[in-house]
């Protein structure tokens, strides 16, 4: 798909919103896309389906150029009315009264979004009762609790928005919440999420890109801090950009993957604020490669619909927290068109990646990125507590190695290795069960490994260190066991087709065995049908060392 000109994008963001126009309901404050459920109420399934629309639409509002096409007049007036009965106490679509922890403090985000760059559609045409209806409930996330990690950006959206209208404000909360902000920070323009300590997209798509946002609204108001978040953002940048391979394709690590080319949205809020690590046309290669990338896999059902998925349709992977409504979170990859179509960036062609250094070591995130012609791969340290965890956060955060070209499986049961398809792990079969890594007791990374301490069981205690090679990695396992047992150490899930070209595994100390793991339908986040190839080690009783030298395609 040619994304050259604002208008290509315009296009692009028809296309993958207008097949939802059916299925709005109730006075259209609810967008309803799928029967499947989610931790919080259902109804707010509905409001959260509405709300993420905007992160598309409010970037190409917020140019004020005139809107002619009949497919995108008509979300104008959706909105427009969605908004007035949703925020309406007295309509029978009203929204509701919020409680502690609330998903639609997150649904809020988009809503403020509008309010500060997109006005003229969804704020002044409202009367004075509906702008009070409107304010009203917005305020409410200003009077319960937050969980304490990107969640609090969301208040300060909305008290920036609340401002921006002339509005009353707290401006004690909001300081609270950016002050906070700042303990999050953990140098080299990488936060931290909350007290979770992942250090995951949400540090792009969440913390960076709000801040950035704020940035863009209150530069004026508050011209230390906004200098402060871009420099910060610039900083970032130059690592981030090591989690995209040359084709386009972002490393798959970490939750909520299925709100895809959400990757790339981060690149689209610097642009806006005039910051450049890169230059414009790497800047849109970075942009343009990767919403290509997943156009180019089956993410949409036949009715055009986003599914729950990374690569494909895929419910084993999901969050919690994923309703049908809520891979629309990729709309914010359209950031980029608050850009004038005048503007540079809708003229120059898409050029390739920056020079890249083939191994990188991002120290604030624990990992070592080996960045290779067609994939780039993070050797990582894992995650350190469980407390605060996610869906499958064990398979999503604390395996060795992970892959742009290749993604991670998840597990369906810990019964037989084909259902827990432990790629890139150490497992151990025992007792009928698989026992995977979960938890890194301790690790050190350095330019030239990765060392970790960490136990699947009581009864076994593992150190792992991890050694870049040019052509892949080694690993090196010393392993201290109560009992006789097997382990499998696991490459990456290969397609099924590619499984002989690209599994090459050799064992250079212990007495490994190849070994195909042939893993159940759809585990993979890329691939429906894939193969584990892996080394098989007979455990002895004792202290056990073990060495496998994994090679990349």
């Amino acid at each position: 798909m040619n994304l050259q000109n604002k208008q290509d994008y315009i296009n692009l963001l028809k296309k993958i919103i207008e097949p939802v126009l059916p299925f709005y309901e109730k006075g259209q404050t609810r967008l309803e896309l799928g029967a499947t459920s989610a931790i919080y109420e259902q109804d707010t399934i509905g409001i959260e389906g509405f709300s993420r629309i905007l992160w598309g639409l409010v970037p190409f509002w917020s140019s004020q150029e005139p809107v002619t096409d009949p497919v995108l007049k008509e979300f104008e007036e959706i909105y427009l009315q969605g908004i007035i009965h949703g925020t309406d106490p007295k309509s029978k679509y009203y929204w509701g009264k919020c409680h502690d922890y609330d998903q639609r403090f997150v649904e809020m985000a988009p809503i403020a979004f509008a309010m500060i760059f997109a006005p003229n559609k969804i704020w002044k045409p409202l009367t004075l009762e509906e702008k009070d209806n409107l304010c009203n409930y917005l305020d409410q996330v200003n009077h319960h609790k937050l969980p304490d990690c990107n969640w609090i950006l969301y208040n300060i959206l909305v008290n920036v928005a609340l401002k921006k209208v002339g509005r009353p404000y707290d401006h004690k909360k909001m300081d609270e919440y950016l002050n906070r902000i700042e303990d999050f920070y953990l140098g080299e323009g990488w936060y931290r999420d909350g007290d979770s300590y992942h250090k995951d997209y949400y540090v792009s798509w969440v913390i960076h890109l709000y801040c950035l946002i704020y940035a863009k609204a209150m530069y004026e108001d508050n011209p230390g801090r906004s200098a402060m978040y871009r420099d910060r953002a610039a900083m970032f940048a130059s690592q981030y950009v090591y989690w995209f391979d040359n084709n386009g394709c972002g490393l798959a690590y970490g939750r909520s993957l299925t709100y895809r080319f959400a990757q790339v949205a981060f690149f689209g809020g610097c642009v806006i604020n005039h910051v450049l690590p890169f230059s414009l046309a790497q800047m849109k290669g970075i942009i343009g490669r990767n919403i290509r990338d997943f156009l180019n896999y089956p993410i949409f059902d036949k009715a055009g619909l986003l599914t729950i998925g990374y690569k494909y349709p895929n419910q084993y992977m999901a969050e919690g927290y994923n309703s049908p409504s809520s891979p629309y979170w990729c709309l914010k990859a359209f950031f980029i068109l608050m850009l004038p179509k005048e503007h540079e960036f809708w003229k120059v062609d898409e050029a390739p990646l920056p020079r890249m250094d083939k191994l990188k070591l991002l120290k604030p995130a624990d990992m070592l990125i080996q960045h290779m012609k067609n994939q780039t791969v993070a050797l990582c340290g894992g995650m350190y507590s469980i407390d605060n965890s996610h869906t499958h956060a064990a398979s999503k955060y604390g395996k060795f190695a992970y892959s742009s070209k290749y993604g991670f499986s998840i597990p369906i049961t810990s019964a037989i290795l084909p259902e827990n398809a432990p790629d890139s792990s150490l497992v151990f079969l025992k007792d009928g069960l698989v026992w995977n890594k979960r938890v890194s007791y301790e690790c050190r990374v350095s330019e030239e490994e990765i060392y970790i301490r960490w136990s699947p069981a009581p009864w076994i205690n593992v150190e792992t260190t991890l050694i870049p090679m040019p052509d892949g990695h080694i690993r090196k396992h010393k392993i201290y066991s109560n009992w006789f047992c097997e382990a499998y150490d696991c490459g990456f899930a290969l397609p099924i087709k590619e499984r002989r070209k690209d599994g090459k595994i050799e064992c250079l100390n212990g007495s490994g065995k190849p070994h195909e793991i042939w893993t159940h339908p759809n585990t993979s986040l890329i691939y429906p049908r894939t193969v584990i190839p892996s080394m098989c080690y007979r455990i002895l009783k004792g202290e056990n060392e073990l060495e496998t030298r994994f090679y990349y395609h």
